[in-house]
């Protein structure tokens, strides 16, 4: 990373991409000691992945932040697996700091991310990333077993979208004590393909697409 100003750094390398608020936020802040499954297991299922990002901040006292990226998309086993990037950008605005010292006027915050991706069925041959909890329970698993017997894989292809906002609200009591509220809402499209094993990188079976949204709400006081 290099900062230029305070308006324009940029970041060059393996770093977790500029998409949500969780993701973004280091492991040692945040509540739990994983992120949302919602977040790593659906909006953003490859955390890291290496790129070029520019970032910064616009407006006094962090007022206003941007950050905006272009990612190989694959994750961090199979860089350029295709030649074709992902792009993402973040904006985050706390609109209310010059309202007061308070932890509310400062930390309150609202933000926007979007991404889009493309996926070249040429090359990529890997498996649509599985949703699982950290302990290895698998909620939804890429490929299946058709009637015929044969191994079926679901493979990322074509276009890959995602767009949604967080909110933080941070309140501090006269006792001392903090409530933070937050929550994050993301609809995710992602075009994919189903091949039979073994002749994944010639033959396509049929096209489909995982689609959804994913969120969470969170409540902490301490």
């Amino acid at each position: 990373s290099y900062r230029f100003r305070k308006w324009l750094s940029i970041t060059a390398g393996l770093f977790n991409a500029p998409f949500s608020m969780e993701n973004r936020t280091r492991e040692y802040a945040t509540t739990f000691m994983e992120r949302s499954l919602a977040i790593r297991g659906l909006v953003v299922p490859y955390d890291m992945d290496y790129g070029v990002s520019l970032w910064g901040e616009i407006l006094d006292d962090r007022a206003l932040n941007y950050e905006a990226a272009v990612m190989l998309g694959d994750g961090i086993d199979r860089p350029g697996e295709d030649a074709r990037a992902d792009y993402m950008a973040r904006v985050f605005a706390r609109p209310l700091t010059t309202l007061g010292d308070a932890l509310f006027f400062q930390q309150a915050q609202i933000g926007l991310s979007l991404r889009h991706g493309e996926r070249d069925q040429s090359f990529v041959a890997y498996d649509y990333p599985s949703i699982a909890t950290n302990q290895g329970f698998v909620l939804w698993q890429p490929g299946y077993v058709d009637s015929l017997g044969r191994v079926t894989h679901v493979i990322p292809s074509g276009a890959q979208n995602a767009i949604g906002g967080e909110l933080r609200l941070p309140i501090r009591m006269p006792t001392g004590a903090v409530f933070d509220i937050r929550g994050e809402a993301y609809f995710v499209s992602n075009n994919t393909r189903e091949a039979v094993d073994g002749f994944v990188t010639t033959n396509t079976e049929r096209l489909g697409r995982l689609k959804g949204v994913g969120w969470y709400g969170e409540i902490s006081w301490w």
